[in-house]
């Protein structure tokens, strides 16, 4: 669902449930079968039911990641454990990132998007399960809320050199970006406006810096791990999501993490370095910019020992 403000009028656009997989665990083993189809209410109406959340959130895990850094990878490589439950971006922390502005300040967009999750709390701890959180990077500059918020909850910040995310967000364009790019939702930070004539990828590279830069608050209170080493640190990245690495399978590299449908059964293949080279080489000033703060991130906060 989003929302979008129309004169005195607030649009709601509704996902399209043919497109829906109905196979999908949530469907299959949360929604009970004779209440596919509840009511919508009021906002308002809705937060007076809420129960106040347990405050103590170390039943919950967090992986928190600048975009194309193998997230999606690893939350299905977590999932892949059954004493885990994984929400890999889970749509009502959008909340926090403008889709519910209409409705609600900064801190009651938490608070609802909080008071969500605690159902999801209840039903993973019901079952014996961690509940992990795949963010998504749109979050990044919200993380050092979060993680007020959140006291007790397991953080890991994943982080990518900005050629190849950059490179990939210029070659898979997302929606969010096209927005940003035109002046919706966060925008363009102004010191970047006139490094790259691509506005699309200036809103891209908005996107990379807030997320490092909130890394950077959180990184004395949660390890950083670069995407070159998620396999060989794997063990060491469920020990600190609070998991037993002996209950999960051995890591799968061959997930294809974007692909759709049969195509996530044929494994990934890597940019050639010809076309990072080639990408590099048009935008030498925007990838400059980006890779003198994330140089210093890495070199402030080294690779920790987990």
């Amino acid at each position: 669902m989003r929302l979008q403000a129309a004169g005195a009028h607030l649009l709601v656009r509704m996902v399209e449930p043919e497109a829906l997989d109905w196979s999908a665990p949530f469907f299959r083993d949360a929604v009970p079968a004779d209440a596919a189809a509840q009511s919508m209410q009021p906002y308002a109406a809705w937060k007076a039911a809420q129960n106040p959340p347990d405050p103590d959130y170390s039943d919950v895990a967090i992986i928190a990641h600048v975009a194309r850094c193998g997230s999606t990878l690893l939350a299905r490589n977590i999932a892949a454990n059954d004493r885990t439950v994984v929400l890999s971006e889970p749509p009502f922390f959008a909340a926090l990132h403008g889709r519910l502005g209409q409705l609600a300040s900064e801190r009651e967009a938490l608070d609802a998007a909080l008071a969500i999750l605690a159902s999801w709390r209840g039903w993973a701890k019901a079952r014996g399960k961690r509940l992990v959180l795949k963010l998504s990077s749109q979050l990044g500059p919200f993380l050092p809320l979060l993680h007020r918020q959140m006291p007790g909850a397991r953080f890991v910040l994943l982080h990518r050199d900005p050629l190849p995310v950059l490179e990939s967000l210029a070659r898979k364009r997302t929606s969010r970006l096209r927005a940003e790019a035109e002046g919706e939702g966060a925008g363009i930070l102004p010191e970047l406006e006139g490094l790259d004539a691509d506005r699309y990828l200036l809103a891209a590279a908005s996107s990379y810096l807030r997320a490092i830069t909130a890394m950077g608050v959180l990184a004395d209170k949660a390890p950083c791990i670069a995407y070159a080493d998620l396999a060989a640190r794997y063990p060491e990245i469920c020990r600190a999501l609070g998991l037993d690495p002996a209950d999960a399978p051995p890591w799968n590299g061959a997930i294809n993490a974007k692909a759709r449908g049969q195509a996530r059964h044929t494994p990934y293949t890597p940019v050639p370095t010809a076309e990072l080279d080639a990408f590099a080489a048009a935008h030498p000033a925007l990838l400059a910019r980006l890779q003198g703060d994330y140089h210093r991130l890495c070199a402030k906060h080294p690779m920790p020992a987990l």
